[in-house]
């Protein structure tokens, strides 16, 4: 690639800058911040997207639109292999970038008309990653040594250059790859022994299947050979319950004949002893030979008479007895009569009492319900005073708190309320000083990181004051600014610490601030409570004195009246009985007489009872029991009553015996020929019972047979719908396989792959191996025109440069620093012709700073021959050095009027021809 043309609009300095760049060495110069790097970064930026302003990240586009300027413009016209193209990109502080290319042959083609669309194009014409390119075209201030100083960011240079991080990408990649299929092949395989296992139960259900097939059509032959057999059953089966029903009939029969027998046997027994029993009682009656009747009339009027003077003495005992206890009640009335006397004076009395009695009750009941209602407030107060606690326990605490005294839970609230705004201003206060500390810190460790970074890569000179530093001086000024900065992050972890506990206080005084807010409205609320309930409480007390000493009044009537009252309930019975005498001395009149009258009544029954006895001829003593005279006449009724029953029924009960003997002797005959009929049916019930035995067991051999049937039938249908289910499995098994064989067979391959991509082994370090003899051919090409004693030049596995002279083999480190800066340009050509053979420009920018008067005349000599010697077409130099113009073959100047840049071309001060070394 060979620059021709740039044109910038609105980028960093550069209103509107256009300038042509032709082959040869271009040198542009003119002094500190005149805006000559501003080119470096614009080419950089079109062409590659990376730029040197704002840390250089890719893509960032801010910090090159000038100020005040909403967007920049960027056009680069260049040449690949004869072929001319043209850039364009513009870019703002607000709209997306946009970027087209174009090919200049004769008329304009498009090639590209997106960002993305154009870094592709370029990578493929300039033949190197966009990335690698702008390594390998730009050297940036203070960087011409700094690839052979750096081995990290030589490592990522050539690594990118030769692809190996791509070729390492893919290691890994096929690398997962192989591990991804791995498993797959796991999965299939597992797939695999699955479907072969249903294949191993595919063939032992069609096994089975063909086996249960062929006992089903046993099983069906001898079924049929079992139906002819059991054809007859029913009929067997009907006959033997028939004959079963006639046996227990006959049993029945013979069962009930046998027990009317025996009940006839034992009724003709029971007759006979009957009849024997009658006779002996007619032979042994006393009144064998009296009429009867004529007794029975007689001794039942007796029997009355006998009940009748046994009630009248009863009647007179209890007459007796009754006389007996009223005249003793009457000589108890003599002693009652001064307790009646007293009884109607405390009659009198309790009028007046029962008045004051009634008013001790309502004042009591006033007491109660006054001592009731200042239990209830003393409740409420209490139930008040537990909820205050319990509310304000996680705001005030539970020590030191008298809840009781609102006033001082008041108190409390207030002290706690200023304490906790008081707590918070301090550490807002606090929180605010550590964060300004914090900020000045982390500015301070920011400086010294920048500062670190300068030294770093300081060469000579201190970037932080100007003067000259030595190697020693710059390592231990770092080594100062180190440990400085160690501690001050060591401060800042301390202060940051410190501004998080105390954020954290800062925010738990505010949750407690908040949560104190809260409580303090309900604490209100409950104190006002409190307030009005002990004012009532204190009313109440008031009341309950002044009511209590009227009640003390009041409770010495209520005794004297209670006294009244016990004594005339215990003069009460004796009054009552008092008042019963006028009553007790008529029912005693009334009870003489009634004795009287029943003494009288006496004797009339007794010489009436004497009279009938006499008359029957019995001979009964009336000196015993009147009651028990009477029980010994029913008796003796109750005999001759029977007696006569007995009589009338001798004649029923022989001809009852006369009948049972003839039902006697039919039932025997019967029970004979019932017996006969019997023993036929038994015999043939018998003969039934084996047919059917034999029937049954056939019949329980086709019922094991029907189920052994059904169960192969239940079975062979769950073995075709599983051979069904599972047939699909021939299928899929042979699928697998042949699955299983590719995806082992891409193992196989991708591993050989990855072999050869292996980093230690395989492709990499082939790859590695020839670009380092490639490098080193260039390079002791390139050092062949430079003006430096070598013999050989080498690579290490580091690319690395070691110089072979006449005094040994040198590192870099090692040389001169004339012998530097020639390796390290002739290094930056060789890479880039190893890059790429289309790379025919290198931009130097700024490469003589930090360098001393013989490292700059050394650049100069070697900026000569560089184009020569690396077979480029375009070198482009910018620097504030004079001298440098030199070795250019055209001149571009840029100067500062105001804000904006200012860009000429001229001829150099000393023309090139004069400027060439002695051959």
């Amino acid at each position: 690639m060979i620059l021709e043309y740039l044109e910038i609009s609105n980028v960093l300095s550069h209103r509107l800058t256009r300038v042509k760049l032709p082959e040869g060495v271009i040198v542009v110069v003119g002094p500190n911040g005149a805006g000559k790097s501003s080119l470096v970064d614009a080419i950089s930026y079109a062409l590659f997207g990376v730029h040197s302003r704002g840390g250089g990240r890719r893509g960032e586009r801010e910090p090159l639109i000038r100020l005040g300027s909403s967007s920049s413009r960027i056009t680069i016209e260049f040449k690949v292999d004869g072929r001319r193209y043209r850039l364009l990109k513009v870019f703002g502080r607000s709209t997306p970038t946009r970027a087209s290319l174009y090919v200049l042959d004769g008329s304009w083609k498009t090639l590209a008309t997106s960002v993305r669309s154009v870094e592709a194009e370029l990578a493929r014409i300039m033949g190197v990653d966009p990335g690698l390119a702008a390594e390998l075209f730009i050297v940036h201030q203070g960087e011409v040594e700094r690839l052979l100083l750096d081995r990290d960011r030589r490592l990522k240079v050539f690594n990118a250059m030769l692809g190996i991080k791509k070729m390492e990408k893919a290691h890994r990649e096929l690398g997962t790859l192989i591990k991804l299929l791995e498993r797959e092949l796991r999965l299939k395989k597992s797939l695999l022994n699955e479907a072969l296992t249903h294949l191993s139960r595919l063939r032992k259900a069609r096994s089975e299947l063909e086996r249960l097939e062929e006992e089903k059509r046993l099983l069906e032959s001898r079924l049929k050979e079992l139906a002819g057999e059991l054809a007859g059953r029913e009929a067997v089966e009907r006959e033997y319950n028939e004959v079963s029903r006639e046996t227990a009939r006959l049993e029945a029969a013979v069962g009930s004949l046998r027990s009317e027998l025996e009940r006839l046997e034992e009724e003709a027994v029971r007759l006979e002893a009957e009849l024997k029993e009658i006779e002996d009682t007619i032979r042994e009656s006393p009144a064998a030979s009296l009429p009867l009747e004529e007794i029975l009339g007689k001794l039942d009027e007796a029997v009355e008479l006998a009940a009748r003077l046994a009630s009248t003495r009863e009647e007179i005992s209890r007459g007796m007895r009754e006389l007996e206890e009223l005249e003793e009640k009457l000589k108890e009335y003599s002693s009652l009569a001064s307790l009646a006397r007293e009884y109607e004076e405390l009659q009198k009395r309790m009028t007046s009492l029962e008045e004051a009695a009634r008013r001790y009750e309502v004042a009591r009941r006033w007491l109660e319900e006054k001592r009731k209602r200042i239990s209830l407030l003393e409740e409420r107060k209490r139930k008040i005073i537990l909820t205050l606690r319990q509310t304000s326990a996680p705001v005030l605490g539970t020590e030191g708190i008298d809840y009781t005294r609102p006033a001082k839970v008041r108190e409390r609230i207030e002290w706690l309320l200023h304490m906790i705004d008081e707590s918070i201003r301090q550490l807002e206060a606090r929180r605010e000083n550590t964060a300004r500390e914090v900020a000045w810190i982390e500015k301070r460790i920011r400086d010294m990181s920048d500062n670190l970074e300068r030294l770093s890569s300081a060469q000579g000179v201190c970037p932080l004051c100007g003067k000259p530093l030595s190697e020693e001086e710059r390592l231990q000024l770092i080594r100062k600014l180190s440990r400085e900065k160690r501690e001050a992050e060591g401060l800042l972890a301390q202060r940051r610490s410190i501004l998080n506990r105390v954020t954290r206080e800062i925010e738990e005084y505010k949750g407690k601030l908040k949560l104190l807010h809260r409580f303090q409205s309900e604490a209100v609320r409950l104190i006002a409570q409190l307030e009005q309930l002990a004012s009532e409480e204190e009313q109440l007390k008031s009341e309950l004195s002044k009511l209590n000493d009227e009640y003390l009044k009041l409770y010495v009537m209520y005794q004297e009246y209670e006294n009244a009252r016990r004594r005339l309930d215990e003069l009460g019975k004796a009054y009552s009985k008092y008042m019963e005498k006028p009553i007790i001395e008529a029912q005693l009149r009334k009870a003489r007489e009634k004795l009287k009258a029943l003494e009288k009544e006496e004797h009339s029954l007794r010489d009436r009872l004497r009279s009938l006895l006499e008359d029957i001829g019995l001979d009964v003593g009336f000196e015993e029991d009147p009651q028990k005279l009477s029980e010994k006449l029913s008796d003796m009724l109750q005999s001759l009553y029977r007696l006569r029953e007995t009589k009338s029924r001798y004649e029923v009960l022989k001809e009852r015996l006369i009948h049972v003997r003839e039902r006697i002797s039919l039932l025997r005959e019967r029970i004979g020929e019932a017996e006969s009929e019997l023993q036929e049916k038994r015999e043939r019930l018998k003969e039934l019972s084996s047919k059917l035995s034999w029937l049954k067991a056939r019949e329980k051999e086709a019922s094991m047979l029907r189920e052994e049937y059904a169960r192969i039938t239940g079975r062979i249908t769950v073995l075709r719908e599983e051979v069904e289910r599972l047939k699909p499995y021939e299928d899929r098994a042979e699928r697998l396989k042949n699955v299983v064989g590719r995806v082992e067979k891409a193992i196989m391959g991708l591993e050989r792959i990855r072999k050869a991509l292996d980093p230690r082994r395989g492709l990499p370090r082939i790859v590695r191996q020839k670009s380092k003899a490639l490098m080193e051919a260039y390079l002791r090409s390139i050092l062949e025109r430079f003006n430096i004693d070598f013999v050989d030049v080498q690579l290490d596995d580091d690319y690395d440069v070691i110089l072979y002279s006449s005094n040994g083999a040198r590192e870099f480190r090692m040389l001169s620093g004339g012998e530097r800066i020639a390796l390290a340009i002739a290094y930056r050509l060789a890479l880039a012709r190893t890059a790429s053979q289309r790379v025919e420009t290198l931009i130097l920018d700024e490469p003589t700073i930090h360098l001393d008067e013989e490292r700059r005349r050394e650049l100069i000599n070697i900026i000569r021959y560089s184009l020569a010697a690396a077979n480029l077409s375009q070198i482009i130099i910018v620097t504030h050095d004079p001298e440098v113009e030199e070795a250019a073959d055209y001149v571009i100047e840029v100067r500062r009027k105001g804000d904006v840049s200012i860009v000429e071309a001229r001829e150099p001060a000393v023309l090139p021809a004069a400027r060439e070394a002695p051959g």
